[in-house]
């Protein structure tokens, strides 16, 4: 039983691998916790209860450039590493982060695929804030 209901996780960065906590957050793992962020979850019954928050813009580190969405509701999935949103927002995302990219192959369903974490070591990759 856990003793609190929430659970934490990261993503795999230079330094350290991906990991996931079920309960309260353990923040002798963060390099500061005070860069934690919180998701709320929403109450909607057609999605099952993931969707966060409402999102309303989105910058990237290789362009100075803001990109209004609107609001429009997110949702989380911690265990996917596919892009998925209203297409004109994903195309966006999509051509800024392929700049630096070889694309490994094109699937008929996800589009183009290659391996994040080459370019992430590299430091090709833009960082997504939202």
């Amino acid at each position: 039983m856990l003793s609190q209901n929430q659970f934490s996780w990261a993503l795999e960065t230079k330094e350290h691998p991906s990991y996931i906590d079920f309960g309260p957050v353990d923040e002798s793992v963060m390099s500061n916790p005070a860069d934690m962020v919180w998701l709320n979850i929403l109450d909607d019954n057609y999605w099952g209860y993931f969707w966060t928050n409402y999102l309303t813009s989105f910058t990237l580190s290789n362009s100075s450039e803001i990109w209004d969405l609107g609001p429009t509701p997110a949702i989380t999935d911690s265990g996917s590493s596919c892009l998925v949103g209203p297409s004109n927002q994903i195309k966006i995302l999509e051509t800024q982060t392929l700049k630096g990219v070889n694309v490994d192959f094109i699937d008929p369903d996800w589009g183009n695929i290659f391996s994040c974490k080459k370019y992430l070591e590299a430091g090709k990759l833009p960082i997504m804030q939202f």
